[in-house]
């Protein structure tokens, strides 16, 4: 897995390539704490077109993503879901949960 950085002045995003699984959360949650710290950050932006694997601990840490954000006062939005990341996001009621743009 592979993680790209965009940062502009209001909005960072971050996107993942390849499988988002359990053994890559260490990764993952370090390259969002160092971003959210950021306080010129009011957006996180996690576009995940190139995910190609997401299993249930991913789901977890976009969870744990969101409410970490949303206690700095910051939003957190979905991007670009690969059709099999989009039917995981629906099925787990992810789509009620986050902003996604498709």
């Amino acid at each position: 897995m592979r993680i790209h950085v965009e940062n502009t002045v209001q909005k960072i995003t971050l996107k993942i390539e390849g499988k988002f699984i359990f053994g890559k959360l260490a990764l993952v949650e370090s390259s969002f704490r160092n971003l959210l710290d950021q306080e010129a950050c009011q957006l996180l932006e996690i576009d995940m077109q190139l995910v190609r694997h997401f299993d249930s601990s991913a789901l977890g840490m976009l969870l744990h993503l969101r409410e970490k954000a949303h206690s700095l006062g910051k939003t957190v939005q979905l991007s670009n879901p690969s059709q099999y990341v989009a039917q995981a996001l629906k099925n787990a009621n992810f789509d009620k949960i986050f902003a996604i743009a498709w």
